[in-house]
């Protein structure tokens, strides 16, 4: 099988259901399918509508903002909606099923991750690796763990290759300060739509919450998790 599939369906207090099926090559790292609405002709997923400062993307070939088109149907659906309203959520994968009892913007968090990570924005390529192993409501403790291992291990290929690696981790510390300024664009297009709701909104908030703390975290070399790897025997 060349796919990684997650299915998310999220209920609701009124008995409402939603779900959400997405799935990624192997290969490529990409969606190459959702059960998402990708009618889009909406103006503000418009590649040059708040464009990210650090885009490289040029709009004769990718007219709409890959992270904007992905989730435009998803904000466009949750856009009214209060981000604290209580939800049940269950992700299925093809080795588990999560089930987490939480918040819309928590649940929206995570779906907006791996849309994000998957798409075809070249300032989000790096996350790709790690949404083919998607770890949904993952801990800031967590997500630092998985992003320093990924890559790190990225470079111990790149040294077997014969090619540029980078074990001091600045790399990895300039492609989450790229992030922040993804996630900064993002917040500028949905607080230009008219809603009632925060739901949405606060899930990118939240996201780059992650991004900036990651970039914290990195100038305390991450002291967060060096207990993980401390050895045992001086204990």
């Amino acid at each position: 099988m060349n796919l990684i599939i997650f299915e998310y369906i999220i209920y609701f207090p009124d008995e409402t259901v939603r779900h959400y099926r997405v799935e990624i090559d192997k290969k490529s790292r990409r969606i190459v399918n959702t059960n998402i609405d990708t009618e889009d002709g909406v103006e503000w997923t418009d590649l040059e509508y708040c464009q990210c400062e650090n885009c490289p993307l040029n709009k004769d070939l990718y007219p709409k903002c890959p992270i904007a088109h992905n989730l435009y149907s998803l904000i466009e659906v949750f856009k009214d909606q209060i981000s604290f309203e209580e939800v049940s959520v269950e992700i299925i994968s093809e080795q588990r099923i999560y089930k987490k009892e939480t918040t819309l913007q928590i649940a929206l968090q995570s779906l907006f991750g791996i849309l994000m990570a998957a798409s075809d924005c070249p300032n989000m390529n790096f996350l790709s690796s790690m949404a083919l192993f998607h770890l949904p409501f993952a801990s800031f403790e967590e997500t630092i763990l998985r992003a320093a291992s990924f890559y790190l291990l990225k470079q111990f290929f790149q040294k077997s290759n014969n090619r540029f690696y980078d074990f001091s981790m600045d790399g990895l510390k300039k492609q989450y300060e790229a992030v922040e300024k993804v996630n900064q664009g993002l917040l500028e297009r949905i607080q230009s739509i008219e809603t009632e709701g925060d739901a949405s909104l606060n899930a990118i908030t939240t996201l780059n919450a992650f991004a900036q703390m990651f970039s914290l975290q990195y100038e305390l070399d991450l002291a967060s998790i060096q207990h993980v790897f401390a050895d045992l025997d001086n204990h």
